[in-house]
């Protein structure tokens, strides 16, 4: 009886491993030199279209100083390019 208390906190912390960190993402945007009010808005339409996985890997990789092409490139590779399509339209949607 006392591992089923373990298990069920393991799945709670791994159900949540891939929410998108959108104050991350909106870091490594403007470390990469987009303006503050289209980070904000592309980092939040952005959580919405695509994985969590995806987005929190653009993330870290915007934040360690990655361009915004460099980032997308990495999660390409490691994730497939499923994700492309959303995230062209997430920043479409943002464009000043």
């Amino acid at each position: 009886m006392r591992k089923f208390p373990s298990i069920i906190i393991a799945l709670f912390a791994l159900a949540g491993c891939d929410q998108p960190n959108e104050d991350l993402m909106q870091q490594g945007l403007a470390k990469s030199g987009m303006a503050a009010a289209q980070a904000s808005c592309y980092a939040s339409s952005l959580a919405g279209a695509i994985d969590g996985d995806v987005y929190n890997q653009i993330a870290e990789a915007l934040d360690g100083g990655a361009s915004e092409k460099d980032a997308v490139n990495q999660a390409r590779r490691k994730f497939g390019a499923d994700f492309l399509t959303p995230l062209r339209d997430a920043k479409g949607g943002c464009t000043q």
